[in-house]
């Protein structure tokens, strides 16, 4: 997983994103509120409450999209396509 993640990582020009603290403060919110979900979901598991990974965790964290949706990630090419997306036509919910 450490691959496709470090390809986003390379294509986004950090140094500009964090230069917009509401980009950067939505980003670190989203984080924050899905480690949450995710450690909830390991204590139960640790309980034995055979919680649905689905239901616990990745329902909870699709609900978290509102927390991103509007941030604008520049990128190292400067041409900034993904930020041209207009998501209110994309189904976030399916």
């Amino acid at each position: 997983m450490y691959f496709t993640y470090d390809k986003y990582l390379e294509a986004s020009d950090f140094s500009e994103f964090k230069k917009s603290q509401s980009s950067l403060k939505s980003l670190e919110n989203f984080i924050a509120e899905s480690l949450k979900i995710h450690v909830d979901y390991q204590i139960a598991v640790h309980n034995k409450e055979k919680p649905s990974y689905s239901e616990n965790v990745l329902t909870k964290i699709k609900k978290l999209d509102q927390l991103i949706l509007h941030i604008t990630i520049p990128s190292a090419s400067q041409r900034n396509c993904a930020n041209e997306l207009d998501l209110n036509q994309i189904d976030i919910e399916s």
